[in-house]
């Protein structure tokens, strides 16, 4: 939506209604007429493409070409070779490494060990007076303990938002 007021916006759009064509291996039983639908979803707005950049722009006409020959190329290939769906064998043969497998190369020379730990310099006296400040604001808290709520009103049901 946020590309509506974009040149290409019947672009971007002709390619999400194509690209869905690329999940026909999840369908079963006939994923070509899957393929099928997906370029004939997507050609509406290659039709608004062609409109649009007919004799200004011959980029964008064969880039439509090119696309509906994609999708087109898909729905033969999988018509050809996976009529009724992806098919895994259950009797092939096991996957065999290789035969002219390389080995790994052998591990690099270790790190460097990490620098020394220096001992931390000493704070600035602006910090020292904000760390008694946090230091006294604890002390305070836990002086009060479980009275800590004790100053706190009543409130009154009236006032509440939400009655238990």
């Amino acid at each position: 939506e946020k590309n509506r007021s974009s040149k290409l916006f019947n672009n971007l759009s002709a390619v999400s209604e194509a690209i869905p064509a690329l999940g026909w291996v999840s369908v079963s039983p006939t994923p070509a007429p899957y393929v099928k639908e997906m370029l004939d979803a997507a050609q509406f707005y290659m039709n608004r493409v062609l409109k649009d950049f007919k004799g200004k722009d011959e980029k964008h006409v064969n880039w439509v070409n090119c696309l509906k020959a994609a999708l087109s190329d898909l729905r033969a290939y999988v018509k050809a070779h996976h009529t009724t769906g992806l098919v895994w064998s259950k009797t092939g043969a096991v996957a065999k490494a290789s035969a002219g497998s390389v080995p790994p190369p052998p591990p690099g020379p270790a790190p460097p060990p990490p620098p020394p730990i220096q001992a931390p310099s000493p704070a600035p006296s602006g910090q020292d007076t904000q760390r008694g400040a946090a230091a006294a604001l604890f002390s305070e808290i836990n002086k009060a303990g479980t009275n800590i709520s004790s100053g706190l009103r009543k409130v009154r049901n009236d006032q509440k938002t939400h009655k238990n």
